[in-house]
């Protein structure tokens, strides 16, 4: 019941929330028409997998990732809208050629400690890698079925750092 009432709620909230933050130009929200490959095969698990809401940078207002595709339908970005920064902040992957629906974002809480594999979305070969722990909260950019990215705001440097699996 928890986890329909969870769904219900994302799918309800999701609106008022892409109404929230202004897309840049050339780049669209996913759709439900989006959902293929590994967003459809782990859709019970990640009910949205292009997004992830968290307080990243603690100024106590809500952040934003999200997963953009192009409107023109070839390739896709990672961005993060921060309400500190007032703009959206793209952050390269390395991976845009590939897919987009083979990648999907979690929020991660302050003081995280737990594993990718906990979500159910990942698999390690030697062992889990743990979250550092964190002041304010972030994100896993998880490579679906296989491995993930960490990325949290650091307020010194004003820009996300990564921690990948095994780093």
């Amino acid at each position: 019941m928890s986890r329909f009432l969870l769904t219900v709620g994302l799918i309800v909230g999701f609106p008022l929330v892409m109404a929230a933050v202004n897309v840049p130009a050339g780049w669209r929200f996913p759709t439900d028409k989006d959902y293929s490959e590994d967003w459809a095969e782990f859709r019970g698990q990640i009910p949205v997998p292009f997004h992830a809401r968290g307080d990243f940078d603690g100024d106590g207002t809500v952040d934003d990732a999200w997963i953009l595709l192009r409107d023109n339908g070839k390739g896709w970005g990672l961005f993060v809208f921060l309400s500190s920064v007032g703009r959206p902040i793209r952050i390269k992957t390395e991976v845009e050629d590939a897919p987009a629906q083979w990648y999907a974002l979690i929020a991660v809480a302050p003081g995280g400690k737990g594993t990718v594999s906990d979500q159910g979305v990942s698999k390690s070969d030697k062992g889990e890698r743990k979250y550092p722990s964190l002041k304010n909260g972030g994100f896993e950019f998880l490579f679906l079925g296989k491995g993930s990215v960490l990325y949290y705001w650091d307020p010194l440097k004003k820009q996300f750092q990564r921690v990948a699996k095994g780093e």
